[in-house]
């Protein structure tokens, strides 16, 4: 399973994803104002895991998730000091953390 940190702007989330198979971090930052979040979860296998810090309104995220069947795990912001999709990744990713923090959707 794909897992995917993601800190989410009103503009753009940056996102670090952890491929569990070969342990690459890809980095990148995807515009809301057009349709780069649509295309870049609609190309991951699912169900992949998307984790975000329980401090945003995007209704319109979750349902282009649950369009592809990828999970959506909420954290508690402040929880963590450190609020970048690099951090999540480095400390085993934002799902871990949401697991110990948060919930999931």
């Amino acid at each position: 399973m794909i897992i995917i940190g993601c800190d989410f702007h009103t503009r753009i989330q940056q996102i670090a994803m952890l491929d569990p198979v070969t342990g690459e971090i890809i980095e990148r930052c995807l515009e809301h104002d057009n349709d780069d979040v649509e295309r870049f979860y609609a190309a991951l296998p699912s169900p992949a895991r998307v984790g975000i810090e329980a401090t945003i309104n995007a209704r319109w995220f979750e349902r282009i998730l649950e369009r592809y069947h990828h999970e959506l795990w909420i954290g508690d912001a402040t929880a963590s000091s450190r609020h970048s999709s690099a951090f999540l990744v480095d400390e085993y990713c934002f799902c871990t953390r949401a697991t110990l923090f948060g919930q999931r959707r």
